[in-house]
């Protein structure tokens, strides 16, 4: 797919002006949304710790285009804009989380929130842009990512843009498009193209049963203009469709991927937003290791020690032979799920290179261990504690022991 990126759409971009009310409410809806998560104590709701259902209706009504829904129960993906708004927050790592007891809330993220408050209009705009459409995981909404060019954000508008005729394009009375259209354009996308300035919606009234009605979408010229110039800034950037490869490669802290291509046009966009490296806490940290409910080792390892050295303790601990690969997965601060593979699976960083420092999880937080791809051996790892470290303590060590760990090679036949 090749860009036609226009002298009137360079025009078009360089003219345009950036506050809170224009291009759209995307800045405007993203402090509203801040300033809800800050004034309240939001429950994580569910496996993949969206917000809680009470609070929807809510934040929703505070929006400068509320969408009207008439459903029993709404949930997070019933509200696209709240759900997009959802998406830049943790996108951006401004919003995280934090364990209260057995609940989970969300916290606004006071290093990252100093590092929002310093940019301007234009330099908040942009580092949106970039956290919806190059750091965007669906994963982050609970949501499967297809992979590769086809499944990707930008891939679908340009996509819709194409549908779209002068005149807009009609929804209600089109029901292939309403109802298969639409969500493979993904709902949440199209609320923040328009909240960006790049859609206009016609919304239709609250139906029992439905979600947001959209009655007729029209494309604006400056939503043409940067989807135009995003795709010049891709093929640039020779980028890798699939974002954790990509930023294997780049700095994942510093929000600067697109200022090269789009700086130029606005003068105003000076600095970028960045994230502060997570805080590395030296000592012994605690984990208990399950293979079912009754059967678990309790571990220590050092800090400084790789996940390789706690993988060799894990196996070690329930009489496994170290004779096949392995990868740990965790959410990251984003919400994005990271895989740290065998040293053979040539992925980087691999597990001899990932420290047990670097893990982004606080206390109760479980990670999981997949030992052998064929048989499918899968650990628990629960991150308990940090102890101090003492000068004649050794690591790995296994402190405690319940249960009888199961033959690693069961022998069918009996």
């Amino acid at each position: 797919m090749k860009a036609a990126f226009s002298p009137a759409a360079g025009k078009l971009l360089r003219h345009q002006t950036i506050d809170e009310n224009q291009p759209g409410s995307i800045l405007r809806d993203f402090g509203i949304f801040l300033n809800f998560v800050r004034e309240r104590e939001l429950k994580a709701s569910g496996i993949n710790h969206l917000l809680p259902m009470d609070s929807l209706g809510e934040l929703n009504a505070q929006l400068a285009k509320p969408v009207e829904i008439a459903l029993k129960r709404p949930q997070q993906k019933s509200y696209p804009n709240i759900n997009g708004l959802f998406l830049l927050g943790r996108a951006l790592g401004l919003i995280g989380l934090q364990n209260r007891g057995r609940d989970k809330i969300f916290v606004l993220e006071t290093e990252a929130l100093s590092a929002w408050h310093e940019l301007n209009a234009t330099e908040r705009y942009f580092t949106l842009l970039e956290g919806w459409i190059v750091r965007g995981s669906p994963e982050i909404l609970g949501e499967r990512g297809g992979g590769g060019w086809y499944h990707h954000t930008l891939s679908n508008l340009v996509r819709l843009f194409e549908q779209i005729p002068a005149e807009g394009l009609q929804i209600e009375g089109n029901p292939k498009f309403r109802d298969y259209g639409l969500s493979f354009f993904g709902l949440h996308n199209i609320a923040l193209a328009e909240m960006f300035g790049w859609l206009e919606i016609e919304s239709g009234a609250g139906q029992q049963g439905r979600s947001w009605i959209i009655e007729k979408i029209g494309g604006t010229g400056f939503g043409s203009a940067v989807v135009a110039q995003l795709l010049l800034t891709f093929e640039a950037l020779d980028f890798n469709w699939g974002n954790e490869e990509f930023f294997g490669e780049h700095d994942r802290l510093a929000f600067d991927t697109l200022k090269p291509s789009f700086g130029s046009y606005f003068p105003e966009w000076r600095g970028c937003f960045r994230l502060s490296p997570a805080e590395t806490i030296p000592g012994v940290y605690i984990f208990k290791v399950s293979l079912g409910k009754k059967t678990w080792r309790r571990i220590a390892v050092s800090f400084d020690d790789s996940l390789d050295v706690l993988s060799e303790a894990i196996l070690a601990a329930f009489q496994f032979d170290n004779d096949h690969l392995h990868e740990f997965s965790f959410r990251d601060r984003f919400g994005i799920r990271e895989r740290i593979g065998h040293p053979y699976l040539d992925k980087r960083p691999s597990t001899d290179e990932f420290t047990i420092g670097e893990l982004p999880l606080q206390k109760g937080e479980v990670m999981e261990y997949l030992f052998d791809f064929g048989d499918s051996w899968r650990f628990d790892v629960e991150f308990e504690n940090i102890e101090p470290q003492s000068a004649g303590r050794k690591t790995p060590q296994i402190l405690e022991t319940h249960g009888k760990a199961p033959p690693q090679y069961p022998d069918w036949e009996d």
